[in-house]
């Protein structure tokens, strides 16, 4: 499975730099300024929330992939946020 890629060859690699860019900027802010606490594991489980939400912008699109698994990707992150395998804020931004 590509994520950055879809069945019409259309690379969406700019949602997904545009949204990395702009995590680092939060993080590096977040180091300034102290807002929140970031460990590594919440770092990743934020890198790969923002590439799936850099992706929806193309959930419109009938041949996207991010179309046929977006349900069942941000369910599943809700479910393991009320399990309490990762942070329950990151649930509700899945939700």
């Amino acid at each position: 499975m590509n994520l950055f890629k879809s069945k019409k060859g259309f690379w969406a690699k700019t949602h997904v730099l545009i949204a990395i860019a702009i995590l680092f900027v939060w993080y590096w802010l977040n180091l300034t300024y102290k807002w929140m606490e970031v460990n590594n594991l919440i770092l990743i489980q934020l890198i790969a929330i923002t590439i799936i939400f850099s992706r929806l912008p193309d959930i419109d699109n009938p041949n996207s992939i991010i179309n046929k698994y977006a349900v069942l990707i941000l369910g599943a992150i809700a479910i393991l946020a009320l399990l309490g395998h990762i942070q329950f804020q990151i649930g509700i931004y899945a939700i």
